[in-house]
């Protein structure tokens, strides 16, 4: 393979595609800490994607993930640094096997965060 030639792995960690999935992909969901005023979770960080499986870091605890039909919190940093399903990058996080509805402690909400 010549040099012109990318692994898919490094375009998903360009900055563009982070950005693509992060917010062009997820444009029908509200923010995180939208959702989870709206909701009444408390969380000092939180971010949203509908499809459950792309996110930026969270950076102060409890934090929580969104998807398009619920919520899993991470009260401290330990619990969300050693989730198996996680992958924590430098600025994002890739959640793997089916995104955040396959975590533990993973909660459907009514109505799901896509309906606000």
């Amino acid at each position: 393979m010549g040099s012109d030639h990318h692994r898919a792995t490094d375009l998903l960690l360009t900055p563009f595609f982070s950005w693509y999935i992060l917010t062009v992909m997820n444009a029908k969901m509200k923010h995180g800490l939208q959702l989870a005023r709206l909701y009444g979770i408390n969380v000092r960080s939180a971010h949203s994607h509908g499809k459950g499986v792309w996110y930026w870091n969270l950076r102060n605890f409890p934090g929580a993930y969104f998807d398009a039909n619920g919520v899993v919190v991470f009260q401290t940093e330990q619990e969300y640094r050693s989730c198996p399903n996680l992958t924590v990058y430098d600025n994002n996080t890739q959640v793997f096997y089916g995104g955040i509805r396959n975590l533990p402690g993973y909660t459907e909400l009514t109505p799901p965060p896509t309906a606000l």
